[in-house]
C-alpha cells in the first residue's frame, strides 16, 4: 500500500517518481497487489488523487494487480466513478480491484458539502449503482440521496464486474456492511490483533447470515515502518 500523503511543501513530481520506482521494485520483488489511499489535500498535507495515480502506475505495476484501499465513494458521483473505474480497469489490463469505504473525516464532507451522516446511505446507493452502471444496461434509479437515468458504454475489463473490497473499522454495523455488499472485507490497520480477531468473528456471522463463503482474500492492513535502525 502506497503512502501518497506528503507535507503540502513537498515537490510532488519527485515524489511520483519515488512512487513510480517503488511500485517497479515491488512488481520485480514478486509482491502481487499495490493499493492506493484515499484522502484530499487539505492543509498541511497533500494527498495524490487514487484514481488517477493508479492509472499513472498502471504500466510499472505490470501483472499486480492495482486496488484502492479504499475509495470514498460518498464524496463523489457514482456515474462519475463507475466510468473512472472502468477506465482504469482497463489501463490495469483486467487487474483492478475497487476498494471502497463511507469515510469519517468531518473536515473531508464539509469541504464538498456532503452532510456526514448520510455516509452510510450514500455507500449503499453508490456502490448499487456503480455496478449497475458497470453491465452497460440503462439505469433508471431514484433514490434517498441520488437520481441517476444513464447508461455506460464504457465497461470494466473483468467480467461480470472488478472485485469489490470494503474497508470496515471497529463498528459491528459496518463490518456487517462490508459482509453483505462486497467480495472481502478490508481489516483496518487501526485495531489491535485481539480485535481483529473479535472483529472476524462479527464478520463470519454476518457472511453466514448472507448465505456466503468467506473470502478467498481477506486484506488486512497492517502499518510497517522501514528504517536503517
Amino acid at each position: 500500500m502506497l503512502n501518497t500523503e506528503y507535507p503540502e511543501t513537498d515537490d510532488p513530481a519527485r515524489r511520483f517518481a519515488e512512487h513510480r520506482e517503488q511500485v517497479r521494485l515491488a512488481r520485480e520483488a514478486g509482491f502481487d497487489l499495490v493499493g492506493i489511499p484515499h484522502h484530499y489535500s487539505r492543509g498541511p498535507s497533500q494527498w495524490f488523487p487514487p484514481l488517477l495515480t493508479a492509472a499513472a502506475l498502471a504500466g510499472e505495476a505490470g501483472s499486480m494487480q492495482v486496488a484502492t484501499t479504499v475509495f470514498l465513494l460518498p464524496l463523489v458521483h457514482p456515474v462519475e466513478v463507475a466510468e473512472q473505474a472502468a477506465m482504469l480497469d482497463v489501463l490495469c489490463g483486467g487487474r483492478f480491484v475497487f476498494g471502497v469505504g463511507s469515510g469519517w473525516q468531518p473536515d473531508e464532507f464539509k469541504a464538498l458539502g456532503v452532510p456526514l451522516e448520510e455516509r452510510a446511505g450514500r455507500l449503499e446507493e453508490g456502490l448499487d449503482l456503480v455496478q449497475r452502471l458497470w453491465t452497460g444496461e440503462p439505469v433508471a434509479f431514484r433514490g434517498r440521496h441520488y437520481a441517476v437515468d444513464a447508461r455506460l458504454t464504457l465497461r470494466p475489463l473483468q467480467r461480470p464486474r472488478p472485485p469489490i473490497w470494503m474497508g470496515a473499522n471497529a463498528s459491528p454495523a459496518a463490518i456487517r456492511r462490508a459482509a453483505r455488499l462486497a467480495d472481502s472485507w478490508i481489516v483496518s490497520s487501526h485495531p489491535d490483533i485481539a480485535s481483529v480477531e473479535r472483529h472476524l468473528e462479527t464478520y463470519r456471522r454476518a457472511l453466514t447470515e448472507c448465505g456466503k463463503p468467506f473470502p478467498a482474500e481477506l486484506p488486512v492492513l497492517r502499518n510497517v515502518f522501514v528504517a536503517r535502525d
